[in-house]
């Protein structure tokens, strides 16, 4: 069973730090995606976050065993794996539908669900301003979509379509979350996240338009590299 570390001070500047980055990510997706499918930026992320995260194991020589691992930690490998992948795709379908306001303010629904799941997997118990905290979110999400509810939920157009890929992207990258948080009994997270890299470039150079990258300047390689950043 997960415990917790007690270093909490850690954890919320990393938490804020990741929510900083996170907020700036959907404009650097959304412009990219003019350029590029969403296939062939994902496959760009993963493929060099495998190569610098797989430099770094190599040299410290921590590369991941499954020697001795369990069918438990396998299946919970399997699921971080596929939910971190589907959270990726599916985040950057849905923005293609949506603006970039809308699709972050959607996807905050991962973490909400992360919370959640920690509650009723790990038995965590929340604090009175992490209830507080749950209660604006979800008070915020109708606020936001107050006017435009009622069409989403009766004409299933484009912007439905991306609110829903969004709500689905969310779900996936909870799972991946809960599934890391108990694999990190076993790993430590440059391990996990190297598997899942190798994995995410396996799975998407199938789909991956590598021309596009001929011709973006300077200024989208550098948004590239940016959205790298973000993955490592």
């Amino acid at each position: 069973m997960h415990q917790s570390s007690g270093r909490v001070g850690l954890g919320f500047s990393l938490a804020l730090l990741t929510a900083v980055l996170w907020g700036l990510l959907p404009i650097a997706l959304k412009w990219l995606l003019n350029s590029m499918s969403a296939a062939t930026i994902t496959w760009i992320r993963f493929v060099a976050a495998a190569g610098l995260v797989g430099l770094v194991l190599l040299a410290r020589r921590q590369l991941p065993s499954f020697r001795g691992l369990s069918v438990k930690k396998k299946l919970l490998i399997v699921l971080a794996i596929a939910g971190l992948l589907l959270n990726y795709i599916l985040y950057l379908k849905g923005l293609f539908l949506l603006t970039a306001e809308t699709a972050q303010v959607v996807i905050q629904l991962a973490p909400f669900l992360m919370m959640l799941g920690a509650v009723y997997l790990f038995k965590e118990r929340l604090l009175f301003w992490q209830k507080v905290g749950a209660w604006l979110l979800l008070i915020g999400l109708v606020l936001f979509f107050n006017d435009r509810l009622a069409l989403l939920l009766t004409q299933f157009g484009s912007e439905a379509v991306g609110v829903l890929l969004v709500i689905i992207a969310a779900i996936a990258w909870a799972c991946y979350a809960l599934a890391q948080k108990q694999l990190l009994l076993s790993f430590n997270s440059q391990q996990i996240m190297w598997l899942i890299y190798v994995a995410g470039a396996l799975c998407f150079l199938p789909s991956a338009d590598l021309a596009p990258l001929a011709h973006l300047s300077a200024w989208q390689w550098g948004i590239v590299l940016f959205c790298y950043r973000n993955s490592v």
